[in-house]
C-alpha cells in the first residue's frame, strides 16, 4: 500500500496527455467481489462503459440465469470483445482483494482468451495465481514491481523540496529516502 501502483498505472492509461487510442474499462475492487457473480457483474458493467453493446448478452444471462457455467458469460463476453470493441484495456484494480479460486480462474480465462487488440492491466500487492511464467515467456505479462515504484533520492528531494518546500539538505533527504524504503506514503508522512 502507498507505493502508487494505481497513480501509476493512471498515468501510464492517460498516456502523456496523448489523446487515448483505447478504450479503459476500470473495476476498483474490495473484499466483496469475491462472489464471481458480483466481479463479473462489476467487469460487465465497466467493460459496457466502453460501448454498450459489449458484455450486453452476457449481462442479461448474468441477471436472468441462476446458475450459468462462469465460461459461458466470459465466453460471450471474450466474443463481443472481439468483434465490437477496439482496443481496450481492462484494468482490475486492488486485485490482492480478492481471494476466491472461482474468481481467479475466470480473470485467468479472460488472459487466456482475450483478443489480441484487448489487455488486463492488474494492480496487486501480491502475485496473482496464474501461470505467470509462460506469460513471461511469451512476452505476454509487463510487470513493474515494488523497486521500480520506490522513489530514489533525486526524486524524493523533488518531492519534499521542491513539491513539499521543505528545503531539506540532501543527507536529509538520503536519510528519509533509505529509512522509507523510497516508499511513496513513508515520504509524503515524512513530510
Amino acid at each position: 500500500a502507498g507505493f502508487g501502483k494505481t497513480t501509476m498505472l493512471t498515468q501510464w492509461l492517460a498516456g502523456g496527455g496523448e489523446p487515448p487510442s483505447r478504450a479503459v474499462a476500470w473495476v476498483s475492487l474490495d473484499d466483496a467481489d469475491d462472489d464471481v457473480r458480483r466481479f463479473l457483474a462489476h467487469m460487465i458493467a465497466a467493460l459496457r462503459t466502453t460501448n454498450p453493446e459489449v458484455g450486453a448478452e452476457a449481462a442479461t444471462v448474468l441477471d436472468t440465469a441462476a446458475s450459468v457455467p462462469v465460461d459461458t458469460i466470459l465466453t460471450s463476453l471474450v466474443n463481443d470483445l472481439d468483434t465490437l470493441a477496439g482496443p481496450t484495456v481492462l484494468v482490475l484494480d486492488d486485485f490482492h482483494a480478492v481471494t476466491a479460486t472461482v474468481v481467479h480462474e475466470a480473470v485467468a480465462f479472460l488472459v487466456d482468451h482475450l483478443p489480441a487488440h484487448s489487455c488486463l492491466a492488474m494492480t496487486t500487492r501480491s502475485d496473482p495465481p496464474f501461470a505467470l511464467a509462460r506469460l513471461r515467456s511469451t512476452g505476454g505479462l509487463v510487470e513493474v514491481r515494488a523497486a521500480d515504484l520506490r522513489f530514489t533520492d533525486d526524486e524524493a528531494a523533488t518531492l519534499l523540496n521542491d513539491v513539499r518546500g521543505l528545503g531539506l539538505t540532501p543527507e536529509q533527504v538520503a536519510t528519509l529516502d533509505q529509512r522509507t524504503e523510497g516508499w511513496a506514503a513513508g515520504l509524503q508522512l515524512a513530510a
